[in-house]
């Protein structure tokens, strides 16, 4: 029998058994990484609308006139100050908008002006989701090329270190 074919042929099983097994383990990343893709998607999707796109212009536009929409100095020379309360619902009067047209009911804006979520007349949140980095992609397809390529290394090794000690037998 010749050792050197066998060993080949041990190697290629393993390595596509680890190849296999490296597959599986990354289909928990993969699943991840796919639900991030698809959110990221269908939130860039629904923002691409004429609709979405006038929302987040007016939302620009609320938010470069400043942080508070109430004044602070409002009343000082009446010695009436501003309600916090007022400031809370102001606050939330920018924060969210209604919308009401193309199946949008609401938009909610964050702190920066841009828009973070958008609700949908069926009730489902839409939330701004970033685009998964180009690493996530690339670790997914790790996994099942090293699962391939150890077992293949790792036999050939052996082989290598024991041909080694049988040739220098003879």
């Amino acid at each position: 029998m010749n050792v050197k074919e066998g060993m080949r042929r041990l190697g290629l099983l393993l390595s596509v058994c680890g190849g296999i097994l490296g597959a599986c383990l990354a289909y928990g990343d993969t699943a991840k990484v796919w639900e991030n893709h698809a959110a990221h998607r269908r939130f860039e999707s629904l923002m691409a609308s004429p609709t979405m796109q006038k929302v987040a212009k007016a939302a620009r536009d609320l938010h470069s006139f400043g942080d508070d929409p109430i004044d602070e100095k409002r009343g000082e020379s009446d010695g009436v100050t501003a309600d916090p309360w007022e400031k809370a619902a102001a606050k939330y009067r920018k924060d969210s908008i209604l919308v009401n047209l193309d199946s949008i009911k609401r938009v909610t804006v964050d702190q920066s002006g841009l828009i973070a979520s958008i609700e949908l007349s069926s009730g489902e949140p839409v939330p701004r989701v970033d685009p998964p980095p180009l690493k996530a992609y690339l670790s997914v397809l790790l996994y099942p090329l090293i699962g391939f390529v150890l077992p293949w290394v790792g036999v050939r090794l052996l082989t290598w270190v024991g041909r080694g000690f049988v040739e220098s037998w003879r």
